[in-house]
């Protein structure tokens, strides 16, 4: 006779009422600077699905989220979104926040950061991204101009595979 672990779906279950009951409201930009996705990507292993939103309002404070989900081994991380610097061009948003749920637990309350290309509607290139960075170090922020030449390098790493990347750095 097997024994299948419940420990997965558990957390699968408490991870979705976690996202419903508590997850930001839905954004609305309002003429405030913005970048959300909603896409697939190449993941260390196979892919995975990112969902995105982070809405910059006029007292300069940031409220949105981050959530991955790697398709072949199911992993989740949850990130509150607490900080975003948008590139000189306008086609880039850096984000950063702080990793809330890791189905592994062990990037929970890391700090993290990932860039965000918004290549056009209808271009022949595809949007671009990058894999989500964690690091113990509590100062660890994409505001930190000591890590411009990082953000550089990780830049569009990665194609979005399908979905899109919206980039709003101010209002129309």
């Amino acid at each position: 006779m097997k024994h299948h672990s419940l420990a997965l779906p558990i957390v699968l279950v408490f991870l979705s009422l976690f996202v419903l009951c508590f997850k930001e409201p839905a954004a609305r930009a309002d003429g405030n600077s913005s970048a959300t996705g909603d896409f697939v990507r190449a993941a260390t292993v196979g892919t995975a699905h990112v969902t995105f939103n982070c809405i910059v309002h006029k007292d300069g404070s940031v409220t949105g989220s981050t959530y991955v989900e790697n398709l072949s081994d199911g992993r989740i991380f949850y990130i509150v979104v607490d900080e975003v610097l948008f590139s000189a061009d306008g086609t880039t948003a850096y984000v950063g926040g702080t990793c809330e749920f890791d189905t592994f637990g062990l990037f929970t309350g890391f700090r993290t950061a990932a860039a965000f290309s918004d290549l056009g509607e209808g271009q022949p290139e595809t949007d671009r991204t990058s894999y989500q960075y964690f690091s113990d170090d509590p100062g660890f922020s994409v505001l930190d101009p000591a890590l411009a030449p990082f953000l550089a390098g990780i830049t569009g790493e990665l194609s979005v595979l399908s979905g899109n990347i919206q980039v709003r750095p101010h209002s129309p």
